[in-house]
Parts: C-alpha cells; sequence; structure tokens
C-alpha cells in the first residue's frame, strides 16, 4: 500500500509540474505578444482618419484659464509654423505643447482636437486642449521633437 501511494503522488507530481510549466509558458507567450503589439502600435500606427465622431474616443478636457499676464511669443520670419496648447493637468505643471497647426489659423482661448500619447493605453488618443498661443513661427525645433498636427478646431 505505501508503494501504490509513493507511486500515485510521483504521477501527481509529474502532472502539477507539467501544469505549472504549460502555465508559464502560456503567459510569457501571451506577454511577448502584448509587447511586441505595443511596441508596433507606436511606431508604425498611423493616426487614424477620422470620418465620424462616433468611430472614436474623444476625452474633453476643461477649458484652461490663461493667465493674462502670458506675454504672446515673437514670431519669426520664416520657420515652422506652430501653435501652444495645454489642459488644465498640464497647465497645473506649467506644460504647454506645440503642434501643427495643419493649415488652420487658430487662436489664444480656441478648443483644438488634438492626438496625444495615453501611457495607460499603450498609443495615441484624442483630446480638446486649449489654444494657450495662436499661430506663430519658430525658427527650429528640438531634433528630438515630433510635431503633431491638430485634427481640428473646435472653437
Amino acid at each position: 500500500m505505501n508503494a501504490f501511494v509513493i507511486i500515485f503522488l510521483f504521477i501527481a507530481s509529474i502532472f502539477a509540474i507539467g501544469v505549472l510549466v504549460y502555465v508559464t509558458v502560456d503567459v510569457v507567450l501571451e506577454i511577448r505578444n502584448r509587447t511586441n503589439y505595443y511596441k508596433e502600435e507606436k511606431i508604425e500606427a498611423p493616426i487614424p482618419e477620422l470620418e465620424s465622431d462616433s468611430e472614436i474616443e474623444i476625452i474633453e478636457s476643461e477649458p484652461v484659464l490663461i493667465p493674462a499676464d502670458m506675454p504672446e511669443p515673437v514670431s519669426a520670419e520664416v520657420g515652422i509654423e506652430v501653435i501652444d496648447v495645454a489642459w488644465p493637468e498640464s497647465m497645473a505643471k506649467n506644460k504647454i505643447y506645440k503642434y501643427d497647426p495643419n493649415g488652420e489659423t487658430v487662436n489664444r482661448g480656441d478648443m483644438v482636437l488634438v492626438p496625444t500619447f495615453d501611457k495607460h493605453r499603450h498609443g495615441d488618443i484624442f483630446r480638446t486642449a486649449t489654444v494657450i498661443n495662436g499661430n506663430y513661427r519658430v525658427d527650429s525645433l528640438p531634433t528630438d521633437m515630433v510635431l503633431k498636427q491638430i485634427v481640428r478646431v473646435i472653437k
């Protein structure tokens, strides 16, 4: 009887180790597939064309209160046309982001729809933002800076 119990425990142990290895490999492969998916999305996925608002998720932000003493930027004679935008959380951290106006003319206080990276979703989302500084030109941008285009003016 002791031999039967020992053999049963040995077979059960082998089975448990096999299940554990199978589950571990499955989890590792799933994590690897998700990681590759997110890497491909960040590098290769263009911003989708907007045919209707029902196709996309837009995160709406409250308008930002622009300080009255904020100076207008000095525009260069030639260069890259940009606008400055922000949302409440970024203004709380004194962060203003530059975007390509995409041929639109916008003024301080206008609302625009912009793509921005969401680290929790591992990709770009669309968000409303307040224009802090309307169209102006800069001589150049830092080489590592990618200038995204606004999607449209909401006003």
